[in-house]
């Protein structure tokens, strides 16, 4: 059944991120701009996500595109040495790709308040592509099975659980790591915990006030927190911070 580009989405910011930052923990998190634009142009914008995920390699780049570019869907990458779309901003580099999508899936102007920053927007035969498995052959060339790939990722960033990012349930319990490079430890425990909310500590290391208010604390790496019903995994190095969610894990 074909999917539509444009249409509310259903998954959060937290949930794409997740999913990238497993496979580069350096990632830059521009998730927001995706959902902030995706919402004013109609369109289904964790797809988008899935899509940049499939052209930047999880934002690590790599091939013809340079990350310094902000191009997050290889717009102007045809080949031959042409030199591809360049973007001043993260956030116009995520504009861009938004409104590259809206030329393929609607046939509406642009809204009034939102400058065109997608230099190849009037090339594009405006409505010609109103699904992601309409874009085969037309984004990528020869693209076979590419907007079912963008599809199959989706799927995936959707099972993600949900980094706890606030609100006034107290949770029975959560895993708090100190910092993103433990988040592979962090579902693991997660999920011996029922899928528990995980939290992540900011660069200056302080512990968010949602995480102390929990029933139970699950930490790893990092000194302790002082929360009354505290599970420490941590020790002097990262081996042994791991080898202590090892020993936890069974």
């Amino acid at each position: 059944m074909p999917t539509f580009i444009q249409g509310t989405e259903s998954i959060t910011p937290e949930q794409c991120l997740q999913y990238i930052l497993k496979v580069n923990p350096d990632a830059p998190d521009i998730i927001p701009f995706y959902k902030k634009y995706g919402e004013i142009l109609n369109i289904q914008w964790g797809y988008a996500v899935a899509q940049m995920i499939k052209e930047t390699g999880y934002l690590r780049f790599g091939g013809d595109v340079l990350p310094e570019q902000n191009n997050f869907a290889g717009i102007g990458n045809v080949g031959g040495g042409a030199k591809s779309a360049v973007f001043s901003t993260p956030e116009e580099g995520v504009l861009a790709h938004l409104e590259h999508l809206y030329a393929y899936a609607s046939v509406e102007p642009l809204p009034m308040d939102l400058l065109k920053l997608d230099p190849r927007f009037d090339l594009v035969s405006r409505g010609v592509a109103p699904n992601w498995e309409d874009l085969n052959g037309r984004w990528a060339v020869p693209g076979v099975g590419y907007g079912e790939a963008i599809g199959d990722i989706y799927n995936q960033i959707t099972k993600e659980v949900a980094i706890a990012q606030g609100g006034n349930d107290v949770l029975d319990v959560a895993v708090l790591l100190y910092t993103k490079e433990d988040y592979w430890a962090g579902t693991d425990v997660s999920t011996k915990n029922g899928n528990c909310a995980i939290f992540i500590r900011p660069d200056n290391h302080s512990v968010p006030k949602d995480a102390m208010n929990t029933q139970k604390l699950i930490v790893i790496g990092g000194p302790t927190t002082g929360h009354p019903d505290e599970v420490l995994l941590s020790g002097k190095t990262k081996y042994d911070t791991a080898a202590a969610v090892a020993k936890y894990l069974g």
